[in-house]
């Protein structure tokens, strides 16, 4: 469609009333081609286009790239009767219609065709009762209008099936990854969470780190890093093996306490009399005849 001496190619969704506005450099088949392949990448292959009688059209390659690559059956309107292809000539007319009201100039032509694509998709159409991108997207797109609306807070968008991501809290004791020194982990704590996936990180020596929770784990104590961790600046290396061999000693004594006190715990038997024993072992009745006998 030539206007404003420029070419136009103008695409229609016959079902979601979607539309596709194109200023193209000339109306050969081959450029016709490659739009309508760029086309058909996002909105995928039509069963059926119609289209008017321009020469790009009919000619013999664009009937090949229909029928032969895409399978793709073409219906072409009769001649001097654009009305056949009435859902694309209707929004040409719309499309003319706006940028004359509006003395657009050919230096404008694109910026104020982005414009009336966005308000036309947003549009409820009277024929569907909907707006193409709710048809296309399932949801109405956003443009600056919606600006003026006043919202809670940032607005949390399901992205489908959700999984729960693991979390740590402000103030949870963390090793981060270090991609700077010799140490692959830094110790420190957690100082504000930034989003579901993202973390401000205080380290021991005081720097400040933003961490992805893939870059972060749960880290130890600090009374236990200190045993456990000898990279840690300003310890002695001394001292970590005094501490060291000190909490393993502790463990080891009180493991050996337990066997002891398991080991003296008596049994109920033993605390009894020889005479009491004696007589638990002998039947109630004879020791009744014995005192009679007595």
């Amino acid at each position: 469609m030539p206007f404003l001496g420029l070419n136009f190619l103008v695409i229609v969704d016959a079902h979601t009333k979607w539309p596709e506005v194109k200023i193209i450099p000339d109306m050969t088949a081959d450029t016709t081609i490659v739009y309508l392949r760029e086309f058909f990448t996002t909105f995928g292959v039509p069963s059926v286009i119609v289209s008017d009688r321009g020469v790009q059209f009919t000619s013999e390659q664009f009937q090949a790239f229909l029928k032969k690559k895409n399978g793709i059956t073409q219906k072409l309107g009769a001649p001097y009767h654009p009305t056949t292809n009435g859902q694309a000539e209707r929004f040409v007319q719309t499309f003319k219609d706006k940028l004359k009201a509006i003395k657009c100039e050919k230096r404008d032509v694109q910026y104020e065709l982005h414009k009336i694509l966005m308000a036309y998709r947003r549009t409820v159409h009277p024929t569907t009762g909907k707006s193409p991108t709710m048809l296309v997207f399932g949801r109405q797109i956003k443009s600056r209008l919606d600006l003026m609306i006043p919202t809670n807070g940032v607005e949390k968008i399901p992205r489908g099936e959700e999984i729960e991501l693991r979390h740590f809290a402000v103030n949870d004791r963390v090793a981060a990854r270090d991609y700077t020194g010799s140490s692959k982990w830094r110790y420190g704590v957690v100082t504000e969470r930034l989003g579901e996936l993202h973390y401000m990180v205080e380290l021991d020596d005081g720097r400040l780190w933003k961490r992805h929770i893939d870059q972060l784990r749960h880290g130890p104590a600090k009374e236990l890093q200190l045993v456990t961790d000898p990279t840690i600046i300003g310890i002695d290396e001394q001292e970590i093996l005094d501490k060291t061999a000190a909490s393993s000693a502790r463990l080891l004594e009180r493991s050996t306490d337990e066997v002891q006190t398991a080991h003296q715990i008596p049994s109920s038997s033993a605390t009894l009399p020889a005479s009491c024993r004696n007589q638990s072992t002998e039947p109630e009745g004879t020791t009744m005849m014995e005192n009679q006998e007595n």
